[in-house]
């Protein structure tokens, strides 16, 4: 998914119109449609900016895909959990794509490959649960 996607899907999710998110960004509104048409990127700091007030991080953003991070056997415990929380942010999202894809009761081809791309992140998230809980010598 392109910054652009991303861009508009924050903010019709988040029920903004292009013009209410330009004032709140201080930009015009013409800006926030050549973001979400992909004929132009914001700066670095107005990019800061849209993250900040969706509550997304930059690589989110950003990247084509998600990323999670996984965490490795020399993480310590409060490093897990912070990877934990990061992935939680994304459940948070993957539930309202969820039901945006439902809604209409079809599912066309971005929504599929995006079902796809969601099965990945929570085969991810799961991950991170067992790897936690291995560390807390739990078993599964």
């Amino acid at each position: 998914m392109s910054f652009a996607d991303r861009l508009r899907e924050l903010r019709t999710s988040n029920r903004y119109s292009q013009e209410q998110l330009a004032e709140k960004l201080m930009v015009s509104r013409q800006a926030i449609s050549k973001w979400e048409t992909g004929e132009s990127l914001p700066d670095i700091d107005k990019a800061m900016q849209v993250s900040d007030f969706f509550g997304v991080t930059m690589d989110y953003l950003l990247k084509d895909k998600e990323s999670i991070q996984e965490i490795h056997p020399d993480d310590n415990m409060d490093r897990a959990i912070i990877k934990f929380m990061a992935s939680a942010r994304q459940m948070n999202q993957i539930s309202e794509e969820l039901v945006t894809i439902a809604m209409d009761g079809k599912i066309d081809d971005d929504e599929l490959v995006r079902l796809q791309e969601i099965n990945l992140t929570l085969d991810s998230i799961t991950r991170i649960i067992r790897d936690i809980k291995e560390k807390m010598g739990m078993e599964q």
